[in-house]
């Protein structure tokens, strides 16, 4: 199971994790834009009063509406038909009130659920591999529960790769809501209907997800389902947290317990949830996109992408679509109602600004310092061509720093347009819905050199080198029809 790459992994000082964390949560949070306001004040004085922050409780708060609710409705695209199951990962460090956030968010609402239906609980904590199997055929769903997700993953993929017992097989499976059907030497055969509610909430340290990338990362596709977070992790002080408690008692909502029996109690028959028009509309540029991505990578020799993304984007915006509803509902002391089932193209924007496609790739036996603002502007300013695009520079920065967020793309970019080096440009191009972001060097000769950036010789000879490939025709017309560059610019373009 990878024994090298994990072994190395285990090598690596605490300081690099430190350092790590550090460069994580100054990377800007999308949890505020998840909801409406009233709803979001209630999540954020919930955080305060459990002492642990709102990233936390966010991440558990989506993944239990979607069990919740995915007992009784499923999403419909198109002719296909799809569970609202997730599989959240949040990681921390120690102390930071992982723990509190799944038992208030999650543990105790869905206790209050089962209590309320005379049902049997449907979480599952500790398992075997059949054991697993087992619970989720007999009780028709299963939710997958720890504060330590990294040892019961570890042990599912450990037998897995030993015994072969299908672990990894049946997880991605559940995930896509597909028919199983498991025979074992000394029991019945074990089946597992389609579209079966399940989903996995845990949360580990760095260290601990880093090795967890690792043994996911196997070909087998499991990596692409699971979504994980990284939020910002700081602890409220004992005066906000007392605040935060007082403030509760004001509220018309105190507890998470009365919206998830809403939730239960509204899905406890059939419903289909399903796009509006306009939202329909993004998802069909989301998949053009990809598309595309994978057209390019199979043309040019390159792996294709593998991801889950649509699929991990539809059933958040299902999750925020059915939660803020009732939770804006009761906070309004009216009775919740059933939410329409058309979820609006606001809702879908709000699921893509959940997802983040970045992984983590840590080091191997010495502390890496992770990138700073200035070795990414440093980066940005000698990238090869007078043009550059995040997509360009994930694709052929040097190797130690492309992994960078698109955030800190941004600043590194804007740092540089304040320092006189080149514009920020936004052009438009056909069939893409969000304008592209360009940047645009300016002529060697115009710079006022900032010298800690770099030197006038290198980022003249980058300057005057090819236009990186990625840099489309497309979108080279739109910086000419913009006035962004001059027209003799590109050569291929007339």
């Amino acid at each position: 199971m990878s024994n090298v790459r994990l072994a190395k992994l285990r090598k690596q000082p605490d300081s690099t994790w430190a350092l790590l964390q550090k460069r994580l949560i100054s990377i800007p949070e999308p949890f505020e834009k998840l909801f409406p306001t009233p709803v979001w004040n209630l999540i954020l004085c919930k955080s305060n009063a459990l002492s642990t922050n709102a990233g936390y409780v966010s991440t558990s708060l989506i993944t239990t509406t979607a069990f919740l609710a995915g007992t009784g409705s499923i999403l419909r695209i198109g002719p296909q038909e799809m569970p609202l199951n997730i599989y959240s990962i949040f990681v921390g460090p120690p102390t930071t009130g992982k723990s509190q956030a799944i038992k208030e968010c999650t543990i105790t609402p869905t206790a209050a659920v089962a209590r309320e239906n005379d049902a049997s609980g449907c979480v599952i904590q500790k398992c075997t591999s059949s054991g697993l199997v087992k619970t989720v055929a007999e009780q028709e769903k299963g939710f997958l529960l720890s504060a330590e997700i990294y040892d019961i993953l570890y042990k599912l993929l450990k037998s897995d790769e030993e015994n072969a017992t299908g672990d990894v097989q049946v997880l991605c499976q559940m995930f896509s809501g597909e028919e199983a059907s498991y025979r074992y030497a000394t029991e019945r055969v074990r089946e597992i209907r389609s579209t079966t509610p399940f989903c996995i909430l845990g949360a580990t340290q760095a260290p601990f997800a880093a090795r967890l990338v690792t043994i996911l990362d196997q070909g087998h596709g499991l990596l692409d389902r699971f979504s994980i977070t990284f939020p910002k992790c700081l602890r409220p002080t004992p005066q906000e947290s007392e605040q935060a408690v007082e403030a509760l008692t004001q509220s018309p909502l105190s507890s998470f317990d009365d919206i998830f029996l809403e939730i239960a109690r509204l899905h406890a028959s059939h419903a289909c949830y399903t796009l509006s028009s306009d939202a329909h509309r993004i998802l069909n540029t989301l998949n053009e996109e990809f598309i595309v991505d994978v057209n390019e990578a199979i043309t040019e020799g390159r792996i294709p992408p593998k991801t889950k993304k649509i699929d991990i984007i539809l059933r958040v915006a299902a999750s925020l679509h059915i939660f803020n509803h009732i939770t804006t509902q009761l906070l309004q002391q009216t009775q919740p109602t059933m939410p329409s089932e058309e979820i609006e193209k606001s809702t879908l924007l709000r699921a893509i600004e959940y997802f983040l496609n970045e992984l983590i790739t840590p080091t191997l036996d010495e502390t890496k310092d992770q990138p700073t603002l200035l070795t990414v502007m440093t980066a940005c300013a000698l990238f090869g061509g007078p043009v550059l695009t995040y997509r360009a520079f994930k694709q052929s920065a040097p190797r130690n720093i492309k992994g960078v967020a698109n955030s800190e793309f941004a600043a590194a970019i804007r740092g540089l347009e304040e320092a006189g080096v080149g514009k920020v440009c936004y052009v438009q191009i056909p069939r893409v819905t969000n304008p592209v972001i360009v940047f645009v060097k300016e002529d060697p000769d115009e710079v006022q050199w900032p010298k800690d950036i770099s030197c006038q010789t290198d980022y003249r000879a980058r300057f005057h080198q090819t236009v990186n490939k990625s840099i489309t025709i497309g979108i080279k017309r739109a910086l000419i029809a913009s006035n962004c560059v001059p027209e003799g610019m590109f050569a291929d373009i007339e």
